[in-house]
């Protein structure tokens, strides 16, 4: 029965991991339908360009020492104001800002989307730096994030970046995609490829190319889609799943006791009180000095008995 319960348990969540997954893949396809398209690739190579370059320029800034999230907020709609909206709220309806907070409210919605169908809470998209344009182990630059809303504090701030460690997998943007670990969490990912920075500066930016190293020139930029999961949120159902089997375990167990218990009492120990009776009636009767009549026991279970 132990063996039963270990073998059906593992079974179950192996099978659970497995649907959960899938939808995480299915995700990613979904996402690559809505993002992947040739007009949505269209639209993000001006936002990611104007990005990159206000990035590429300040990337070894010392950041300030930000006292709230407010602050932080401040500090990224100043050094990005084509995406973001005005920090002390005055309105700016340029046709240009506009176009890209369409474009950057389109994109986000689709990771939103592509999250809630996985069943997850986080997904976003960046521009992976390696370590031949940054230097170190490589960088994330975050570009959408579905928890960002304009006016809103929630999910990674646009602009910002995360340094790769050694933990992480599959940093290098020219390898197969697949499986990675950031921030600590497992992710599927999705890698849009935009063209090579030099032809995108040359048609989206007013700025010289001149001004970028030969590596920068010839970097690939790839938007990459991040799903992130974590397969311990399945770890409440399966602990639901172990009671349940658990119980229902230990109630067949009962169920059998009571049943080997009746059983041994109708079929085998009441023949042998028969038995004992009669022995002890035929006994005393010889002890007594009465007439004894002898005759069987009722006893018709047709065994040794």
């Amino acid at each position: 029965m132990i063996a039963a319960f270990l073998t059906s348990f593992l079974i179950y969540k192996n099978r659970s991991n497995e649907i959960y997954i899938n939808s995480i893949d299915n995700s990613i396809e979904e996402l690559n339908k809505s993002i992947g398209d040739e007009g949505s690739i269209v639209d993000m190579k001006p936002v990611v360009v104007n990005i990159l370059e206000t990035y590429l320029e300040h990337y070894n800034d010392e950041l300030p020492e930000f006292k709230s999230l407010e602050e932080k907020y401040k500090y990224y709609a100043r050094l990005y104001p084509s995406i973001y909206p005005n920090p002390d709220g005055m309105l700016d309806g340029s046709a240009i800002k506009l176009k890209y907070q369409n474009i950057y409210l389109d994109i986000s919605s689709s990771l939103t989307n592509a999250s809630i169908s996985a069943g997850t809470n986080i997904a976003y998209a960046g521009v992976i730096l390696d370590s031949d344009v940054i230097g170190g182990n490589g960088r994330l630059l975050y570009i959408f994030d579905s928890k960002f809303r304009f006016g809103s504090t929630e999910g990674n701030f646009l602009g910002t970046d995360y340094q790769f460690t050694e933990d992480d997998i599959d940093v290098d943007p020219t390898a197969a995609r697949g499986e990675f670990i950031i921030n600590g969490k497992n992710a599927r990912v999705l890698d849009i490829y935009l063209g090579k920075f030099k032809d995108l500066i040359e048609t989206f930016s007013n700025q010289s190319i001149d001004d970028y190293s030969e590596a920068v020139q010839n970097m690939d930029v790839f938007v990459t889609a991040f799903i992130e999961y974590d397969l311990s949120i399945l770890q409440a159902d399966h602990t639901f799943f172990a009671i349940v089997e658990g119980v229902s375990l230990l109630a067949v167990l009962l169920i059998l006791v009571i049943s080997y218990i009746l059983i041994a009492r109708f079929v085998i120990v009441n023949n042998i009180v028969e038995l004992t009776s009669s022995t002890k009636e035929f006994t005393n009767k010889l002890k007594d000095g009465e007439e004894v009549n002898v005759s069987n026991p009722n006893i018709k279970s047709k065994d040794e008995i």
